[in-house]
C-alpha cells in the first residue's frame, strides 16, 4: 500500500523526537473542499452545502456518506488523492512523515506546496518541537504526545477526558518535555525517578492516579472503575500510569 492510501499512518521508525521542528498540515474544510473540487455531488447540492454553517454542513455530509455508498467511496478516494498530491508535490518520503490522520499530515520538514485546485489547502495548523508515541500494554490505541513550549497536544484521549489530567499527568509530561529540551538527560532521569518513587508511595494528589487513557477513570483493586476523586488511595490499582507512562519515559531517557 502506498503511504498516501492510509487514512491512519504512524511511523514505527520514529517513536520520539526532541528539539526538532514538527508541523501539522491540516486540510481546510476537508470533506467539502474535496466535494467542490472533484464535483462529487450535484451542483445544486454543493450550492446548498456552501450556504450552511460548518458544523451543520459536516453533519449533512456525514449523512450523505451513510446513505450513498458510491459518494462515500468517492470521498474516501478524494482524501487519498489530496494526500498523494501533497506528499508527491513536496517530495516527502516516509522518513519525513511522523503520522497521517486522514485530513492531516505531520511532517518533520517544511512543505512549500500547500494549495491545490480551487479549494484544497493544507494549512500550517500547528508547530511542535518534540514528540513521543506511547503504546500502552493490552491496548490497541496508541497515545501520541506533541509538545511545544506553550502547549501539549495528546492524540488518543478526548478533550473532555483530557481536562481531568491538565494539572496532573499533563503537567508532569510537559515538565518532562521541557527538561528533555533544555536540560541534561541525567537531570531529567533524576526527576523521573523521584516522581516515580513519589507515585508508587502514593504521595501525589489523587488525580495523578487517574488512568491516562481514553477512558480516564480510576481503576480499583477490586477491578471496578470510578470517576470519583474522593477515595482512599490504598483502594486504587495505580499500575497503569506507572507501566505505560512513567516507566516508558524513563526508558526513553536512559
Amino acid at each position: 500500500m502506498n503511504l498516501w492510501e492510509n487514512d491512519i499512518f504512524n511511523n514505527q521508525n520514529i517513536l520520539y523526537l526532541f528539539n526538532h521542528y514538527i508541523t501539522e498540515y491540516d486540510m481546510k474544510n476537508a470533506g467539502f473542499s474535496l466535494i467542490q473540487d472533484l464535483k462529487l455531488l450535484p451542483q445544486k447540492t454543493i450550492d446548498e452545502l456552501s450556504k450552511m454553517k460548518k458544523h451543520d454542513r459536516d453533519i449533512k455530509i456525514g449523512k450523505l456518506q451513510r446513505n450513498d455508498k458510491k459518494f462515500s467511496n468517492d470521498l474516501k478516494y478524494g482524501f487519498q488523492l489530496a494526500r498523494k498530491t501533497f506528499i508527491e508535490s513536496n517530495r516527502l518520503t516516509e522518513d519525513d512523515i511522523l503520522c497521517i490522520k486522514k485530513d492531516a499530515i505531520f511532517t518533520i520538514r517544511e512543505c512549500d506546496n500547500t494549495k491545490f485546485g480551487d479549494n484544497i489547502e493544507f494549512r500550517d495548523k500547528n508547530k511542535y518541537t518534540s514528540f513521543i508515541t506511547l503504546k500502552p500494554i493490552k491496548s490497541s490505541r496508541i497515545l501520541q504526545l506533541f509538545y511545544n513550549k506553550s502547549k501539549l497536544d495528546v492524540k488518543g484521549i478526548g478533550d473532555i477526558e483530557l481536562e481531568n489530567h491538565e494539572d496532573y499527568m499533563c503537567k508532569f509530561i510537559k515538565d518532562y518535555f521541557k527538561m528533555m529540551e533544555d536540560s541534561t538527560s541525567e537531570y531529567t532521569l533524576q526527576y523521573l525517578r523521584t516522581f516515580a518513587d513519589n507515585y508508587k508511595m502514593l504521595r501525589l494528589d489523587i488525580p495523578y492516579y487517574r488512568e491516562f487513557n481514553s477512558q480516564s477513570r480510576y481503576l480499583m483493586k477490586n477491578g471496578e472503575t470510578s470517576n470519583i476523586e474522593y477515595m482512599d488511595k490504598e483502594e486504587l490499582d495505580i499500575m497503569y500510569n506507572y507501566i505505560n507512562i512513567i516507566s516508558k519515559l524513563i526508558l526513553i531517557t536512559i
